[in-house]
């Protein structure tokens, strides 16, 4: 959530630009690691688990996605014409109404939304990637990322073949969410699994921060190596300390800090972006990150003490 966030600061300073050399590649290897990451550790948490009944894995999970999605989605559209973010308001009420549904399905809403779509069609195929999975040895799920390691590197070196204009952008994710599958049942609780994690994660790193190549397939390699590397870290019971309670709700308030990240940072960047010196704005992102997240926890933290209001509308877990 941490590099989400400091993704979208970053990308609404216009930051990513060439003359800016390492602070450029470096806040990118970073940042873009962030959902990748995610998606990961969903394959970990989602794919281990026993199959549910097809009915109530989509209804739980529609439920827990779409209603604050929408909720949210709304809030968003009706301060984005009322601050005159839609050259298309003419003041007509009934046409705003309209639009908005166009406007969720196409994605128009807010820039991070995207993510939300491509969730949905991730959960989509979560209940026969279980099924699928479980009855699969250890070297046939090898085996189907390797083919997936292929596809993408023909995506990087070929991209107009037109095998690949039948595949989405889901590819992407799909082979991300079945090696957090696969890490967490064959490559956890070994040393050498750390060191392979540690090394590759730093070379990776590497290559996204200092070359102008941006390699399909470094980002979500950094990531399936980075969540290696945090699932072979020795851990240790910190769920009564002060930090275990702020990354136990942290982790509850996550969605909701998604839908809602985007509108904050520009609304504090509308507030401040003018005071700001030149030479300071490549570590704005850095103090923005914590700010957000801190906001929103206190803002999470009391809407979560109000009974009467139910947390799905707004996607606490």
């Amino acid at each position: 959530m941490t590099l989400v966030v400091m993704q979208h600061a970053w990308s609404m300073l216009e930051l990513d630009v060439p003359s800016l050399g390492f602070v450029c590649g470096g806040y990118r290897a970073i940042v873009t690691v962030g959902v990748p990451l995610f998606v990961f550790a969903s394959g970990v948490l989602l794919l281990n688990r026993n199959p549910e009944p097809l009915g109530m894995f989509y209804t739980k999970r529609l439920k827990r996605i779409l209603i604050p999605f929408v909720i949210l989605a709304l809030v968003m559209y009706i301060i984005s014409i009322a601050v005159g973010l839609y050259g298309w308001w003419d003041g007509n009420i009934v046409n705003a109404i309209q639009q908005f549904i166009p406007s969720l399905l196409e994605n128009k809403i807010n820039i991070s939304h995207w993510f939300v779509h491509m969730l949905l069609a991730l959960y989509i195929v979560t209940p026969f990637l279980q099924h699928t999975l479980h009855k699969l040895s250890k070297r046939e799920i090898q085996g189907v990322l390797l083919v997936w390691t292929i596809g993408m590197v023909l995506r990087q070196i070929y991209p107009n073949m037109s095998i690949l204009a039948y595949t989405s952008a889901l590819w992407t994710y799909l082979g991300v969410y079945i090696a957090g599958y696969y890490v967490s049942k064959y490559a956890i609780n070994n040393v050498r699994y750390l060191y392979i994690g540690i090394i590759c994660t730093f070379i990776l790193y590497a290559i996204g921060a200092f070359t102008d190549c941006v390699v399909k397939l470094n980002v979500p390699l950094t990531a399936i190596f980075l969540g290696m590397t945090c699932l072979n870290i020795p851990t240790y019971n910190i769920h009564t300390s002060v930090l275990g309670q702020f990354i136990t709700k942290i982790s509850r308030y996550s969605y909701t800090i998604y839908l809602l990240h985007v509108m904050a940072i520009r609304a504090i960047y509308m507030l401040t972006i003018t005071y700001i010196p030149i030479s300071l704005i490549p570590f704005i992102p850095l103090i923005i990150t914590p700010l957000i997240i801190i906001i929103f926890y206190v803002f999470c933290t009391i809407y979560d003490k109000i009974r009467w209001l139910p947390n799905n509308i707004i996607g606490i877990g």
